[in-house]
């Protein structure tokens, strides 16, 4: 007499499993979508952010070892003070020289420094037209007849220079920055270009800034066979050759 208890050949032959029939399961592998981005999403640079020192060292900051802790608040003020006229003196250095990390935004890009190398290379008579008008505003004031007669002449004729070398220089500087960089579009090498050119040709060369970095080539300097001066060097006394006189 069996009570609670299952035959044994019972569960055999229900557990078994035929060997002819396997359970054939087929796996589907659908392509998984990438995860979308937000607009918060940057991508990776490619390159390892460089280190703060060596991009000071780059760009010329040297830091010496750090000074003790001022023991009063008039020597905190005046070291402040100092460490600011150093920073300013530096951000004026760098303008100067036409960095684009410290000039203003009209004179940044390629576009604007090639208009500048070519006005600070080529000379042009308006250059001290301002100053010779103010200069002859002062003759106007002498009660001569005769005089004011000449001097109004004299500005008319400035005003007809002034003229000309305005659409001479625009017209120049677009054409030549769209042969230079064809990529640009007419926003970058247009009128705007071309005015930018001509405010800088009418102020004194003392006065430009960024500095000229090319030397100038006066109409008379140029050679007999047509050979112009190489602009692209910086003006400096020791890459001007010594020219000596032929005493045969």
């Amino acid at each position: 007499m069996k009570l609670f208890r299952r035959d044994s050949k019972n569960c055999d032959s229900n557990n078994a499993v035929s060997p002819e029939v396997e359970p054939s399961v087929e796996e589907k592998t659908e392509p998984v979508a990438p995860p979308k981005k937000n607009s918060a999403y940057t991508p990776k640079k490619g390159y390892a952010t460089p280190r703060r020192r060596d991009v000071e060292r780059a760009r010329g900051i040297q830091r010496g070892p750090v000074a003790p802790a001022p023991m009063t608040r008039k020597a905190a003020k005046a070291r402040e003070r100092e460490e600011r006229r150093m920073q300013q003196e530096y951000r004026r250095e760098r303008m100067a020289a036409g960095d684009d990390d410290y000039v203003l935004p009209r004179d940044k890009g390629p576009v604007r420094r090639f208009a500048r190398d070519w006005v600070d290379s080529n000379w042009t008579p308006i250059s001290w037209l301002f100053p010779v008008v103010l200069f002859l505003l002062i003759f106007t004031m002498i009660p001569n007849y005769s005089i004011q007669r000449f001097v109004q002449y004299l500005m008319y004729f400035c005003f007809i220079v002034l003229l000309v070398e305005t659409f001479r220089i625009c017209i120049t500087v677009s054409h030549r920055a769209e042969k230079e960089f064809p990529n640009k579009g007419k926003k970058e090498t247009g009128f705007r270009l071309g005015w930018y050119a001509f405010m800088r040709a009418t102020q004194p060369r003392h006065w430009r800034n960024p500095v000229p970095q090319t030397a100038p080539v006066f109409p008379w300097s140029k050679s007999t066979d047509g050979e112009e001066t190489d602009t692209s060097a910086p003006a400096s006394e020791e890459e001007k050759p010594s020219r000596k006189k032929n005493t045969d």
